[in-house]
């Protein structure tokens, strides 16, 4: 799981790097990054 201040900065970062997809589809890749368990 990550955390909050770790999804604030994927967002961020994406934002930053200007991610190239839809919104829905960059939430549902979010919700997905956060639901997976990080190794």
């Amino acid at each position: 799981m990550m955390t909050k201040t770790q999804i604030n900065k994927l967002i961020k970062m994406m934002n930053d790097l200007d991610y190239p997809f839809e919104a829905p589809l960059k939430e549902s890749f979010i919700e997905s990054m956060v639901m997976t368990p990080t190794y």
